[in-house]
């Protein structure tokens, strides 16, 4: 009977450790032993240019979490390798993420009116790069430029470019993402030459770094608006800067514009945490997250 209470009592805090997880709300960076195993801030200006920029900070090093990535075959059609586009709070609730923001960039087709007919939720797209949530590989278009994020068995981030379909025969690797090129690479800011394009002009950008030793990943969305006049969000070598000022030492860029999104769960369950740069907030097909260690997904 002694060991049945303790097993039943085991089971209880586990079940409560789990479902309690939620991201702290600070008022500004903690220190590095600050904090618990996620915490949230909002930065209000970089480098002399005033917008939001909301950062999530994951202590790699708790127990009790663990890097996850959401995405999902289309129902008729599971083996296509496409990916559906859902609501961002959606697509965490569903994972049983506390906190996540959007990853793989993505298109129906090819062209500026694929990618606006692919907005719409529950629609097919091909994902830029490859992602694979849960052990569920997506092929995407490879880039040998792009970078991607994968967690191995032991929780341990990676960032690196990789071959075409490396991803997939990774062995224990289950959850992974692709973004553009990387930000930064062995603490060094990358300088990609920027030209007259978008990666010059201020708008939203979402990207995810790690630390020294693993013992960070950071979490970011920066708002910003559309067009070459925009006063508000990143550069590409502006948010390079920013992620080396966090401390980063690998840093990928991820979708921006309409897509940038970041979701966390306060205490109270989900909220979209950043102002959409289309005003109304974009389906995507693939969010990098976090959830609790034995916390099922929250709908099923």
């Amino acid at each position: 009977m002694y060991f049945l209470f303790l097993g039943i009592c085991f089971l209880l805090s586990n079940t409560i450790w789990a479902t309690s997880l939620h991201v702290e709300r600070l008022e500004s960076q903690p220190g590095a032993t600050q904090a618990g195993s996620l915490a949230y801030w909002q930065v209000n200006d970089f480098e002399g240019v005033e917008f939001p920029i909301h950062v999530i900070r994951v202590d790699l090093k708790a127990p009790e979490i663990r890097v996850s990535v959401s995405a999902e075959s289309p129902a008729k059609d599971p083996d296509s390798g496409k990916a559906i586009t859902r609501e961002p709070k959606a697509a965490a609730h569903d994972a049983g993420m506390v906190a996540a923001i959007n990853a793989n960039a993505f298109a129906e087709g090819s062209g500026v009116l694929s990618r606006i007919a692919g907005v719409a939720p529950g629609k097919a797209v091909e994902l830029y790069g490859d992602a694979m949530a849960n052990g569920v590989f997506f092929p995407g278009k490879f880039d040998p430029y792009a970078g991607s994020l994968w967690s191995d068995a032991d929780n341990v981030i990676h960032v690196a470019e990789l071959e075409e379909g490396a991803l997939a025969k990774m062995p224990g690797v289950t959850n992974a993402v692709t973004g553009f090129h990387q930000l930064i690479r062995n603490s060094k800011v990358l300088d990609w030459g920027a030209a007259e394009d978008e990666n010059a002009q201020r708008i939203a950008r979402t990207a995810a770094g790690i630390s020294n030793k693993n013992e960070f990943l950071y979490l970011v969305v920066a708002e910003g608006k559309h067009g070459v006049f925009s006063k508000s969000g990143f550069t590409e070598p502006a948010i390079a800067r920013f992620m080396a000022s966090l401390g980063c030492v690998e840093a990928l860029m991820f979708d921006g514009g309409g897509s940038s999104s970041m979701v966390a769960d306060f205490g109270d369950g989900l909220e979209l945490v950043n102002h959409p740069a289309d005003r109304l907030t974009r389906p995507v097909p693939v969010m990098l997250g976090v959830v609790g260690i034995g916390e099922e997904a929250r709908s099923k």
